[in-house]
């Protein structure tokens, strides 16, 4: 089921975009993407798990799932952030390429809902509006997406 702002949407490019790519939009705080996956391989090290993506990888806490576990992600939209070039030394392990598809309005009026495509599915950004300006985001716009946070859903 595709919700945005309470109602679910059936129909409509946003709909059939996210549900052909398996994600999901929820209502405003909890607005994001989600995404099935593969455990790739586990970092023992820094007690991390690869989850594969289509398009990306994702780094993880690892809690004991073995590789070629099938896993569902979520990232809310509030936890990604964007950037125009790729940073050089950060403490967020998830950077990923993408590029702007559209920009909405939100529900408050200092904020926008960005879809960005990475590989072959949509992810949503939740920006201020003063942000979106100083990076001059249009649709067609390659930048880096920084994933703050990621839940697991076995």
């Amino acid at each position: 089921m595709l919700l945005q702002r309470g109602r679910v949407l059936t129909s409509g490019p946003l709909a059939s975009v996210l549900a052909t790519h398996g994600a999901m939009v929820t209502p405003d705080e909890a607005q994001g993407t989600v995404l099935d996956g593969v455990v790739g391989a586990r970092d023992a090290a820094w007690h991390l798990l690869r989850v594969n993506l289509p398009g990306a990888v994702l780094w993880v806490p690892d809690n004991g799932l073995v590789s070629g576990h099938k896993v569902r992600v979520r990232v809310l939209a509030r936890d990604v952030s964007l950037v125009r070039q790729r940073p050089e030394q950060s403490s967020i392990l998830n950077l990923l390429p993408g590029q702007v598809q559209a920009i909405e309005d939100d529900a408050h009026p200092g904020l926008l809902n960005v879809q960005l495509r990475v590989g072959d599915a949509t992810w949503l950004a939740r920006v201020t509006r003063r942000s979106a300006a100083a990076l001059e985001l249009v649709p067609g716009l390659e930048l880096w997406l920084q994933v703050k946070s990621v839940a697991l859903l076995e």
